[in-house]
Order: structure tokens, then C-alpha cells, then sequence
């Protein structure tokens, strides 16, 4: 399902390139353009999400992929897509009806969501018969709209992770091996293992958490909650200090990325988002999540300190998040 490069990279030879823009850089999901009035966000993906074979539900194409991901991206903006465009990478054995179906696929997730499709492109690359889609969001800034540049980051603020950790990751892991696994766990704990596709999209947790006073949250995607505990602390340009055990995470998972010596902490996390808050908005979050009825946890804060830490507190463990390449 991807990957994107690592953080060190993007900070020292692309982040650094680009013209200086509300939300721009690493732990940010999205950019407001030079008008002030328009935000624009994104989202990748080359694969699609299928538990059909195992589960019997519908298949999330390519395209409807990168459109949950773009979707769960400029939801941190607190404004609301209308419209957007689709760049296709087709590989040159890819059939038409493939790319038919994906733009189907597409066409109808985006009414769904109230999002019209208004343009794009589609070129060829020597890749087989697969494609990637990126999908780009945009949407105007609205009086209502609550896009958080005004509130001042302090030690001590409060870092929550909602979503199990490597949920999706460790979902793919178990469709695309699904016979190797079945030698070491039933194939009936295997199916429940899988993440619900209804799970994947994130944007009404987070537009709820804006308004229950989060000044920051962060889609978990690729190199899952660690690099989004690295991605935090990058932002404000401080330290973070975790606690293992308070980061939420299914037994099951752990026990499919045993097998296959993934850690769950690094996989992909779509659906799951990280947030930060002052400790007077705790209360408000705390019962917006409860009344949402999603895992998740008060796993830290924000320290001077520059280091990003992990740290149990039953164990003698403590784990530094570092750049991930």
C-alpha cells in the first residue's frame, strides 16, 4: 500500500523548496494557498483495500483509497472539501476497464461525500498492469470554519492518539498472506482481525475534536503512530514524552505482526489520528470521544526537551522515535 519517503528527507530536500504557506511542513496534512481562502490537501494511494476473499464485504478501490486518505487530511483544516481532481500513473499493461472501473469507483465515493471532480491527468509508466492515484482536495475557508493558527503551544499540552495502532496495516498483512497466517491462528480470528472499511475515514472524529478544543491533529498513515508521535513534536519544535501502554492497540494485531516481525507502532494507521490539546480542553475531548464511542488514549505531552520518547511504565523500556527512512 506505498510508503512515503522518510521525514528527514522531506524536511532537507523538499519541504525546505517550497514557498512559505499556512500549513506547510512535516505534521501538517494540509496548505492554504496564497488567497488565504482556499485549502488544499492530498492523498496517495497505489492499492486498495479487499476483504472480500475473506470477510465477503465490498472492495475499496485505488482511487477510493487516496480519496479517504485526501479526505482524512483536510479534515485537520477544519474545512470542508467541494471539489477536487484525480492524477492517474498507469502502468502500461493496465487494462482500460481497470481505469474505468477505478474512476466509477471514484465518482461515486466523491457524490457521496458532496465533492465534484474537475479535473486531472493521466500518464503511463512501464509498472505492470497496476496503477497509483493521487487525489487533491480543495474547498473554500468559510466564517464558521475553525482552522487553528491562534492558540500558543506550552509543555505539558496534552498528545492523544485516537484509533488502534497498525490496525489497516497489520489488515493488509493478513489478506496478502492470508495462508501463512492461518498455519499459526485460526482463520476465524484471522477475519476479525480485519479492519472494518467503514473505520478507515477519520474526518467526522476529527472535525469533532477541532471543535472540542484539539488546536492540532494529525492523520496516522504511513509509518504509523511512531512517526506521527515524530511528526508532533517536529512541528512545534519540541519533545514528546509517550507512555507504551497508553497507546491503543488490538491484541490481534500484535499477534499478526508477530508473525510476520512488523512493528505494529510503524505500519500503516489509516483511520487513526493524533492530536494535541492544553490540559483545560481535556474533559470536552474526553467525552466528544467517549459519546464517538472510538478507542483511544491520552498517551502523553509535549515536553521542552527535544527528545521523542516512548516510554512504559511497567516495563524497563524506553524507546527514542527518531527519523524514519
Amino acid at each position: 500500500m506505498g510508503r512515503t519517503v522518510g521525514t528527514r528527507i522531506l524536511e532537507r530536500s523538499i519541504i525546505k523548496h517550497l514557498g512559505k504557506s499556512r500549513g506547510v511542513g512535516v505534521g501538517c496534512d494540509f496548505s492554504v494557498l496564497g488567497d488565504g481562502k482556499t485549502v488544499l490537501s492530498m492523498g496517495f494511494s497505489d492499492s486498495g483495500y479487499d476483504t472480500s476473499a475473506l470477510s465477503g464485504e465490498a472492495k475499496i478501490s485505488t482511487g477510493e483509497m487516496a480519496l479517504i486518505r485526501a479526505i482524512n487530511n483536510f479534515a485537520s483544516s477544519g474545512v470542508m472539501p467541494k471539489e477536487m481532481t484525480v492524477s492517474i500513473q498507469a502502468g502500461e499493461s493496465c487494462p482500460e476497464q481497470k481505469l474505468r472501473n477505478e474512476m466509477l469507483a471514484m465518482t461515486r465515493a466523491a457524490g457521496e461525500r458532496g465533492i465534484r471532480i474537475i479535473g486531472g491527468n493521466t500518464v503511463v509508466s512501464p509498472s505492470g498492469d497496476r496503477c497509483s492515484i493521487t487525489v487533491s482536495l480543495f474547498g473554500a475557508v468559510t466564517d464558521k470554519d475553525m482552522i487553528r493558527s491562534d492558540q500558543k503551544t506550552e509543555p505539558s499540552d496534552l498528545i492523544f492518539v485516537v484509533g488502534y495502532a497498525g490496525h489497516l496495516g497489520a489488515s493488509v498483512a493478513a489478506i496478502e498472506n492470508t495462508d501463512k497466517l492461518k498455519e499459526r491462528l485460526p482463520f476465524t480470528y484471522i477475519k476479525g482481525a480485519l479492519i472494518d472499511a467503514s473505520d478507515l475515514e477519520s474526518a467526522d472524529i476529527t472535525r469533532s475534536l477541532i471543535a472540542a478544543g484539539a488546536y492540532y491533529v494529525h492523520d496516522i498513515t504511513y509509518g504509523g503512530v511512531y512517526r506521527a508521535i515524530l511528526e508532533t513534536g517536529i512541528r512545534f519544535g519540541m519533545g514528546t514524552d509517550i507512555i507504551h501502554e497508553k497507546l491503543p492497540i488490538r491484541q490481534d494485531t500484535i499477534e499478526i505482526c508477530e508473525v510476520f516481525g512488523l512493528n505494529p507502532y510503524e505500519i500503516l494507521g489509516t483511520g487513526g489520528v493524533i492530536g494535541v490539546c492544553h490540559p483545560d480542553k481535556k474533559e470536552e475531548i474526553d467525552l466528544t470521544l467517549m459519546k464517538l464511542g472510538v478507542p483511544y488514549g491520552f498517551a502523553g505531552e509535549l515536553t521542552v526537551e527535544k527528545k521523542r520518547v516512548v516510554r512504559s511504565e511497567k516495563n524497563p523500556m524506553e524507546r527514542s522515535i527518531t527519523f524514519y527512512e
